[in-house]
């Protein structure tokens, strides 16, 4: 993981999220790319972006923010992108361009009155991003978290699919992972399949020299199950896919998922499932 892009309103919960991201470069000396979308074109309100002086204005505060944070670097590699469009499909878009490990925003949960990169936005951005998306709320203060990761396994073909990202950051952060097995049933069946998802998760976890623990758990709801145990353990980050993780034909991002990003204090990584063609860069 070596490059990081931060969408940013210049709101102080986003710049609370820049912080994270600049927390997490120099774990693994990353360059951040920070972007501002003009998405006013798609408002109307008063907040319309058109004037040159506007934007002139943006980009010196940009300047600033580069300035800024640049020595705070380890890569000391830091700078910025504009566009104009829907925030969320020019951030998934910049991602591409650039090659973005991960993507970096904030959520101010259920009670957010802000839509644009802390509300609403930062679902969808988990949504269009190829790439990994750890959405943080702000005030969170991961200095004093453990250095535990919580991810859920349960009987879907696709939960595995969380191996390769929990692999990158649990190397990056130099954290355990702690699988949480869901038995959302005492069917056999389905406990053969969540057993079998467990043994690849950990033969891969083995592979990578990952430390990991394994905790079951028995129970029909998932987000209330896996946030208790990660507030339990106090965990530094909680990883989940952005497709449904359970025998259902309803999305997770708009159930599960949603409901984990927005009631976790701790940051979220959404995985989306077409991470299977995403290539890493080498930590």
């Amino acid at each position: 993981m070596k490059t990081f892009l931060v969408p940013i309103d210049l709101s102080q919960n986003a710049l609370y999220a820049l912080d994270y991201a600049v927390f997490l470069a120099n774990k693994v000396s990353a360059e951040i790319i920070l972007i501002w979308v003009n998405d006013s074109k798609d408002r109307d309100d008063m907040m319309e972006i058109s004037s040159e002086a506007t934007k002139a204005k943006v980009v010196a505060r940009l300047d600033m923010l580069v300035d800024k944070y640049k020595p705070l670097l380890t890569s000391q590699k830091i700078g910025y992108r504009i566009r104009e469009g829907h925030v969320d499909y020019e951030v998934a878009n910049q991602a591409k361009y650039d090659d973005i490990d991960l993507v970096i925003c904030a959520t101010h949960g259920f009670n957010s009155s802000d839509r644009r990169y802390t509300g609403n936005n930062a679902v969808s951005i988990v949504m269009q991003c190829d790439c990994p998306v750890i959405t943080i709320r702000p005030h969170y203060n991961y200095n004093d978290a453990a250095d535990v990761i919580v991810v859920p396994v349960d009987s879907s073909s696709s939960t595995i699919q969380k191996a390769q990202v929990t692999c990158h950051i649990a190397k990056a952060l130099n954290a355990q992972v702690h699988l949480v097995c869901l038995y959302s049933s005492n069917l056999s069946a389905v406990k053969r399949h969540v057993n079998n998802n467990l043994n690849c998760f950990c033969s891969f976890l083995s592979e990578q020299s990952i430390s990991y623990s394994v905790i079951e758990r028995q129970g029909r709801s998932t987000v209330a199950t896996v946030l208790d145990y990660a507030n339990e353990v106090n965990a530094a980050m909680l990883i989940t896919m952005t497709e449904q993780e359970a025998l259902t034909t309803s999305l997770l991002i708009g159930t599960t998922a949603q409901h984990l990003l927005n009631e976790a204090v701790m940051p979220v990584v959404g995985v989306n499932p077409k991470l299977l063609n995403h290539n890493f860069k080498t930590l």
